[in-house]
């Protein structure tokens, strides 16, 4: 039982730092737009 619930916490850690990566690229290209569009 515990090692399930170990594995489990695992792969939701896991999934995790997945969004957490996809969400800082999205803020990244955000705030490089919102750059470029203050230049014009």
């Amino acid at each position: 039982m515990i090692v399930r619930a170990r594995h489990i916490a695992q792969k939701a850690v896991r999934q995790c730092h997945r969004v957490a990566a996809v969400v800082h690229d999205w803020i990244m290209e955000l705030e490089v737009e919102d750059r470029g569009h203050g230049r014009h």
